[in-house]
């Protein structure tokens, strides 16, 4: 999954100290205006995004490695001081940041103008687990000089969420694919909001309003493009393209997977917050232009089902998680348990009730060599633990209808996570209690049906004795057979079927033993 560095925030205390009265954003008259409104025309037609020109995007910014002289992660210039990254990226003051550079291969530009930061202003919300509140304020050492190469972007209001199907603009100097290399010219892309609903769907229900989906076919952000901009043009009172800041690169899983919208950071959602610090450090919105009304592409909606990607950006990190257990963790819950499952009370002569669906969400540690499967987003978020989202599974009835039966979790503890809808696999129902092979109930997780329904599909399982680990898909071709009783993927053995299920997403993060 690419967590666009999902690491434990950095909280920077520093005394704060005024800025000039003079250092404003949302400047109407500068921020948002670009050299070249020709760039959408070109880069809409480009599987993939396109090399930007010099001067297309004046707001991008670098954040730069001393190491390596490449960036690390992506900034967008708010003020003449101020911009806007990820808290994810962890940007620390004395470190560089780059405005108005467009080829990094070239040693210098005339174009640049180089700044360090003085100080980083995470969210105080921000969570590495479920990546909410994914944003931070850079506060630069001086001023920068406007020009051609080096403009403010807007800030989009807190009253206009983009509707669904809204276009906007990525860019950066993030990986052309999961886990390669980084282009030298900036690139630039044009993808399409995706509703929450939709992304949701994707994301076990862990996209909050503190984030914007967005994807394209074939394009997306990846590894190094975290904190840069996506931007929609809105309009100035004269019918000029004018950008605003509507999202921060945050994280995805892989780089324009079909299955998976990039993830950003909602800045219309997180304004308030913006503009709260802002003013504290003595910067205020501009008052010589009012900002211009929108109207279509900002109606809230949540109506369309766009599930396409673009070339998204992959966080990319040098540290590692600090673990302190070799053992694995019992994974706990916050659910009811039930031990009794309430009988159907549909009939045949009633009209078929609409079954309320629960997404069964996949985690894998690699560390603990366990799967853990949860219909709560909470238990684990993107990360923790060790364990690792890798998608929606399946999908479960929520409640006890019409021929389902119960899918109950048991957990051997340190070892494994085991699902079975045959109680007397382990003999015991009452939480807490050990039953057979070391095995404890924990709860029921679901419901699902012993025998095919109408749009269901099997949950297939196995089993690897050498790492006492249980492993459900709905997808045979993760373990190349479906047969009973034979080996198939990293040897594992094909035990069966648990019981049938509703699709989940597609393809789930691939699992690597």
């Amino acid at each position: 999954m690419r967590l666009y560095l999902a690491i434990a925030p950095l909280v920077i205390t520093t005394l704060v100290q005024l800025v000039s009265s003079q250092d404003v954003f949302n400047d109407f008259s500068v921020c948002g205006k670009t050299k070249d409104s020709r760039f959408l025309d070109q880069i809409s037609r480009i599987v993939g995004g396109v090399n930007a020109a010099p001067g297309d995007l004046p707001w991008q910014a670098a954040m730069r490695s001393r190491n390596s002289g490449k960036p690390f992660c992506g900034a967008t210039l708010i003020s003449k001081k101020w911009a806007i990254s990820a808290a994810h990226c962890q940007i620390r003051a004395g470190q560089q940041i780059v405005l108005g550079a467009h080829n990094f291969r070239l040693g210098s530009e005339g174009s640049r103008q180089i700044r360090t930061v003085r100080r980083a202003i995470n969210h105080q919300g921000y969570n590495d687990r479920t990546m909410t509140n994914d944003i931070a304020l850079v506060e630069l050492s001086q001023e920068v000089e406007f020009n051609e190469f080096v403009k403010p972007a807007c800030v989009l209001d807190s009253s206009k969420q983009l509707a669904a199907e809204t276009p906007v603009v990525i860019s950066g100097w993030g990986t052309t694919a999961s886990g390669g290399s980084q282009p030298n010219i900036l690139q630039e892309a044009e993808v399409k909001v995706v509703s929450r609903q939709v992304c949701n769907s994707r994301y076990g229900n862990g996209i909050d309003r503190t984030m914007l989906c967005a994807a394209a076919r074939g394009k997306d952000s990846c590894q190094g493009d975290s904190g840069g901009p996506l931007v929609v043009d809105l309009k100035d009172s004269n019918g000029g393209d004018q950008f605003y800041l509507a999202g921060v690169v945050s994280f995805g899983i892989g780089c324009a997977n079909p299955s998976y919208p990039g993830v950003y950071s909602n800045v219309a959602s997180l304004r308030n917050w913006i503009q709260t610090n802002l003013a504290s450090a003595g910067v205020y919105p501009a008052t010589n232009n009012p900002e211009p009304s929108t109207t279509t592409t900002t109606t809230t909606t949540t109506t369309t089902k766009s599930t396409t990607t673009t070339k998204k950006p992959v966080v990319t990190t040098t540290k590692k998680p600090v673990v302190t257990t070799t053992k694995k963790p019992v994974v706990t819950t916050t659910e009811v348990v039930t031990t009794e499952p309430p009988e159907s009370t549909t009939t045949p002569e009633e009209p078929e009730v609409a079954v309320e669906e629960v997404q069964l969400i996949r985690y894998w540690s690699r560390k603990f060599r366990d799967h853990f499967y949860t219909t709560n987003f909470r238990d684990l978020g993107f990360m923790r633990k060790s364990y690792r989202f890798e998608g929606v599974q399946c999908k479960l009835a929520k409640n006890q209808v019409a021929d389902s039966v119960p899918l109950y979790q048991y957990n051997k503890p340190d070892k494994d996570h085991m699902y079975t809808i045959d109680p007397k696999e382990i003999g015991v129902t009452t939480p807490g209690a050990e039953g057979k092979n070391g095995y404890k109930f924990q709860k029921i997780v679901g419901y699902c049906y012993p025998e095919p329904k109408d749009g269901t599909i099997p949950l297939y399982r196995y089993y690897k004795a050498k790492i006492v680990n249980h492993f459900y898909t709905t997808d045979g071709k993760e373990m190349k057979t479906t047969t009973p009783g034979e080996f198939g993927q990293w040897n594992y053995l094909m035990q069966g079927i648990t019981c049938y299920v509703y699709p989940g997403s597609y393809p789930l993060r691939e699992y690597k033993s």
